[in-house]
């Protein structure tokens, strides 16, 4: 029986290693394609190092190559369309990022686009690796283990990965901050809630919707307190340097002037989908290193077919009811839903205390309702930031004969296959996530983690 356990194991094993060496050779090539969303990162890293508002910039020849991004250059098409769907008056352009990210970027947004994508590229597999053996530390069953890194290997071919590679988005580092916070509270008590507190703050100042993690604690906020404080401090401190300094406080009225916009563009976007862009090329020949014409061969030669769906509330209204959501009926959902759980969590807590698992899971599964709610478009690679939390949720599960664990497989599943019949089964395997975790949340029997 040992013997035959070995050779599973060794079988299983040569699997995960053909998958992953197939997600890395594909995301190579997706790489080299010019993941285009990362270059609006780094010219808003460059713009505001350089003490220009970023968010209603918009490229003139004068600023040369530095500040340049094609996907926001608003042309006539030759067939007379126009790129995208934004006013040719607007202000508005693709920068979204928080003022905070970019500050985070400013040791490196000054290398070549063709070095940062390289880094980031193999940055992302880095920090997925970090996440799993950060939420498999949290356990010393063996069998559990081997199921995470079971788990974190099939990801890479979700096509959130997918997504996230192609388009070089940042929401990975969402999800390692989300998985820091997990792992600082979980593993480490009275030392990981200080920690814990810090990673918090630098995971809403990346994403500002992420302050919902926080209602929970409150509920417990006599045995949470030095996590609540190290937050509330660390806020604090980040406010008065904001209102101390006039350029951090343009830049704050600036970006949320930007999101305002940003809004009402997405509302007013027609059949329920995002303004569209038509890309006509470049103004350059090479972009820091990226050669545009070798690019456009090689998305030619090698194509990739990259699925998303925009998984949001006012999209799935609109499939179903062939109508706009009004911006006050979401919002106005979207305080009763989170209202509605932080009450059910509350009446479930007065019969059996929850963990600290369980508490903080609750936080980002509120966050994680937040942004399914949000006005703003979510493509595709958004769904990575599930990743720890479906990886946690694994944890205190005693066997696979429950439904915790069949939700959370079966959302697995439904991210990575693509069968037309099935509509919009990415975001159904969305609400698998977050219905096998609301199970967890308010479950009294799951084992405890070790």
């Amino acid at each position: 029986m040992i013997f035959r356990d070995k050779r599973l194991l060794l079988l299983n094993g040569i699997i995960l290693a053909i998958i992953l060496a197939h997600s890395v050779y594909r995301d190579i090539q997706l790489e080299n394609q010019y993941p285009g969303d990362l270059r609006n990162r780094v010219v808003g890293a460059r713009l505001q190092k350089d003490g220009r508002l970023p968010y209603r910039y918009h490229w003139q020849p004068t600023d040369g190559i530095r500040y340049y991004d094609q996907d926001d250059d608003r042309r006539i098409a030759p067939d007379g369309l126009r790129q995208s769907k934004i006013p040719q008056d607007s202000d508005v352009n693709k920068i979204t990022a928080s003022p905070f990210f970019h500050e985070l970027l400013y040791p490196v947004c000054d290398l070549p686009q063709r070095t940062l994508s390289r880094l980031w590229f193999w940055g992302q597999y880095f920090l997925m690796t970090c996440m799993i053996g950060m939420i498999a530390g949290l356990t010393k069953d063996r069998a559990t283990k081997w199921l995470l890194i079971n788990i974190g290997v099939l990801f890479t071919v979700t096509e959130a990965w997918k997504a996230l590679i192609s388009a070089g988005q940042i929401y990975l580092i969402e999800a390692f901050l989300m998985c820091c916070t997990l792992t600082c509270l979980i593993k480490y008590k009275k030392t990981g809630m200080i920690l814990g507190g810090l990673c918090a703050v630098i995971f809403v100042l990346t994403r500002p919707i992420g302050i919902a993690l926080f209602l929970p604690f409150l509920l417990y906020y006599k045995k949470y307190l030095p996590f609540l404080l190290t937050a509330t401090t660390g806020f604090i401190f980040y406010g008065i340097f904001i209102f101390m300094s006039q350029k951090e406080w343009a830049l704050y009225q600036d970006y949320f002037d930007g999101m305002k916009m940003q809004v009402q563009l997405h509302q007013e976007a027609d059949n329920g989908l995002p303004p569209a862009h038509i890309w006509t090329g470049s103004k350059f020949s090479n972009v820091e290193g990226f050669d545009i014409a070798g690019v456009q061969r090689l998305t030619l030669s090698h194509p990739i077919k990259v699925y998303t769906e925009n998984g949001n509330i006012f999209v799935i209204y609109y499939k179903f009811f062939h109508k706009k959501l009004p911006l006050p009926a979401l919002v106005i959902s979207m305080s009763f839903t989170v209202c509605l759980l932080v009450t059910l969590f509350f009446f479930r807590a007065r019969n059996d205390r929850p963990d600290i698992l369980q508490i903080v899971v609750f936080g980002f599964l509120l966050y994680m309702v937040v942004e399914i709610f949000n006005p703003i478009h979510r493509h595709q690679y958004n769904s990575v930031q599930w990743f720890p939390l479906v990886l946690v949720g694994f944890l205190p599960l005693p066997d696979w004969k429950n439904k915790i664990f069949i939700f959370l497989i079966l959302g697995l599943v439904l991210n990575i296959v693509n069968l037309d019949w099935l509509p919009m089964r990415h975001t159904m395997g969305e609400f698998c996530w977050l219905s096998g975790l609301l199970m967890l949340v308010f479950s009294t029997r799951t084992k405890q983690v070790t």
